[in-house]
């Protein structure tokens, strides 16, 4: 347990240490001369007489060297961008050594604990995933499209490009496929899970007025869990598979269209056959009928809808905190 604890203090040294240097090289890059400052100052400036002079008098051509350059100019020319691509590709290797010692130290603590619940979460196209994954992979992705089909919960409605308007065109967002491994408490592989989000940071915000759903104050957990030891209460947790599935897309709401690309085009068209007719050159949009997680407006109508099923249930929302439902029984207990 010591030793993780010291490699893990060893390897966010190793981190803040890649982190200043790649201030460091931000900062030399964007202060160092730029090429034209170079030759300005390597240049000597004339007066107006000579420069009168040196016009009416007959063109005088130099002679170049041997080596077919300009001699020191050039020279510093060259040298100064080598210096600036060898800075650029260490700020862009910087990163990724980054990512590798968090991954680093990511291991050791789950290693450290092993009773700590691990997830691993990969962006990853299809053929990747069906790659590293093999068959579970590609069941993930095809229960997910699924869900997403006629055959689920009809979350996609397929659409002819050429049917939409100019605004309603430049406003189409991507679609990823996220991979997501499940581990249990001893940290062995339980399943492999697949969603579907969409790019929602591309969505224009000034057309939703409200997309922020609220979230619950950790003042509020406290209280209830102090209130259910008190009445010796129960208490329980409740998931919700796809949650933001469950709520719907008004028709006179801005309608919010996203592209599917290549390899899920064909899973998806061979899932739901209809789809097969709108596909165009590997590339299939739909108009969404429920919100996708990544959608800005996706926390905000799951919100909406499971209050509007509790409340139908008899509970009452309280008027300090929007999260906090309160339902009474007909003995007048809570």
């Amino acid at each position: 347990m010591e030793q993780a604890k010291a490699r893990v203090e060893a390897i966010e040294e190793k981190l803040r240490a890649l982190e200043e240097r790649e201030a460091r090289l931000l900062s030399q890059m964007t202060t160092q001369p730029s090429y034209a400052d170079a030759v300005r100052n390597a240049v000597p400036r004339t007066s107006e007489a000579e420069h009168a002079r040196a016009v009416s008098s007959p063109r005088r051509t130099r002679k170049r060297k041997a080596e077919g350059t300009f001699p020191d100019v050039e020279r510093e020319k060259n040298e100064r961008l080598s210096r600036r691509e060898k800075e650029r590709l260490r700020v862009r290797r910087a990163p990724e050594v980054v990512v590798a010692l968090k991954r680093e130290a990511e291991d050791l603590l789950s290693s450290a604990m092993p009773g700590k619940r691990r997830h691993k979460t990969l962006r990853i196209g299809v053929r990747q995933a069906i790659r590293q994954y093999g068959m579970e992979g590609l069941k993930a992705i095809v229960a997910e499209l699924l869900q997403l089909s006629k055959h689920g919960l009809d979350v996609l409605e397929p659409v002819h490009v050429h049917t939409l308007t100019k605004k309603q065109r430049d406003g189409i967002i991507p679609s990823f496929m996220f991979v997501k491994e499940n581990h249990d408490a001893s940290g062995a592989l339980e399943k492999i899970k697949a969603r579907m989000v969409a790019g929602g940071n591309e969505q224009d915000r000034s057309e939703y007025s409200d997309c922020s759903s609220p979230t619950v104050a950790t003042e509020a957990i406290f209280l209830l869990a102090a209130e259910a030891a008190r009445s010796g209460a129960a208490v329980a947790t409740i998931d919700f598979p796809g949650a933001f599935l469950n709520a719907s897309i008004p028709d006179s709401d801005p309608h919010t269209y996203v592209r599917i690309n290549r390899s899920l085009t064909g899973l998806l068209a061979a899932v739901d056959k209809r789809m097969k007719q709108f596909v165009k050159d590997g590339v299939l949009v739909c108009r969404l009928k429920r919100p996708l997680y990544g959608c800005i407006d996706a926390s905000k109508r799951w919100y909406d809808h499971l209050c509007e099923m509790l409340s139908e249930l008899g509970f009452e929302q309280n008027a300090y905190d929007a999260c906090v439902l309160r339902k009474v029984s007909r003995t007048g207990e809570p």
